[in-house]
């Protein structure tokens, strides 16, 4: 099956305007008209707790992401709502405190589960942040759907086995998902969350393809959208387009590709040749939490407090105490 031409749009961002500069992005992609004025729209989060890095950018997606999102929609005529958010394996009270905030400011309620669902159900808007990832490539909107739409032990396997994410994409139905954005701000390169080093970007992506989304920010951080075998999947399958010759870009120009160049960082090997013995596969799985050290965490958080972005998450953590015109 052939897929489509698709459209991807690229917005230039900064600390102080990227509220605004979302609106700019959702406009650029056509986002509300895909998920159609009026109906009820379902914020799809991965918010995954990964050790002692779990609440910091860009191990999960900066909450300026949602409020970006949620903000540009219900200035378009959504009502409050018609928007809900819905992460998997995480109620409310365990969400980051500058999630929380977003979510009761904007007036959000959790989706329905599943097995609840209405008859009209919500489209999805997958929101997700850029990182490298050694086995798949990057972690972006493909992600956050297989964090949706697949049990643990699946997602483990989409490297070797990535057709995994189709067919249950397939069976959900491709008109389930209205759009996707990618909050590139503040990438994080290095093999997996846990370990992630913030580069900050200054860029969004997002569009009505999944796809193209994921492969337009695949090229900006050094890696071959077809190399990569969610997306080669995918494309296959006919589920979105991640050939970046058919796909148009509009919004802000972006001079240089890659961006970032952050294979190296990644580690990336594509995927595992064969499947890994038992105890081989829960030393890698515990390996990572072992070695992420108390010290190495609060490096990467005192050297990512000290950008632009990190007093913006500053901010959205303790607004109490966050000073007039500091941003």
């Amino acid at each position: 099956m052939a897929a489509k031409e698709a459209t991807v749009a690229l917005v230039r961002t900064r600390p102080e305007t990227v509220l605004a500069d979302y609106a700019r992005l959702l406009s650029a992609a056509g986002v509300p008209a895909a998920v159609a004025p009026g109906s009820r729209v379902a914020f799809c989060l991965d918010l995954e707790p990964d050790g002692r890095a779990a609440n910091l950018p860009p191990a999960i997606a900066p909450p300026w992401l949602l409020e970006g999102v949620a903000r540009s929609l219900l200035a378009q005529g959504w009502s409050a709502a018609d928007l809900s958010w819905v992460v998997p394996g995480r109620p409310a009270p365990a969400l980051p405190v500058s999630w929380r905030r977003v979510i009761s400011g904007c007036g959000l309620a959790p989706a329905q589960s599943r097995e609840q669902a209405p008859a009209a159900p919500s489209r999805a808007v997958l929101l997700s942040s850029l990182a490298t990832h050694r086995w798949q490539g990057i972690a972006g909107s493909l992600g956050t759907l297989a964090a949706h739409l697949l049990p643990p032990a699946d997602r483990l396997a989409l490297d070797r086995q990535p057709t995994r994410l189709s067919d249950a994409w397939q069976r959900q139905g491709r008109e389930a998902v209205g759009g996707a954005v990618i909050d590139a701000t503040v990438c994080g390169a290095g093999p997996d969350r846990r370990r992630l080093l913030p580069l900050a970007a200054h860029v969004l992506v997002g569009g009505q393809d999944p796809v193209a989304v994921d492969a337009i920010a695949a090229r900006l951080i050094g890696f071959a959208p077809l190399q990569l075998p969610l997306l080669r999947a995918a494309h296959a399958a006919g589920l979105g387009c991640a050939d970046p010759a058919r796909i148009r870009l509009v919004g802000d120009r972006i001079d240089a590709w890659p961006l970032l160049d952050l294979r190296a960082a990644a580690g990336y090997r594509g995927p595992r040749a064969a499947e890994p013995a038992r105890w081989s596969r829960l030393f890698t799985a515990r390996w990572p939490r072992f070695a992420w050290t108390s010290r190495a965490a609060r490096r990467q958080r005192k050297r990512f407090a000290a950008t632009a972005w990190g007093r913006l998450y500053d901010h959205y953590e303790r607004p109490e105490q966050s000073a007039q015109g500091r941003l």
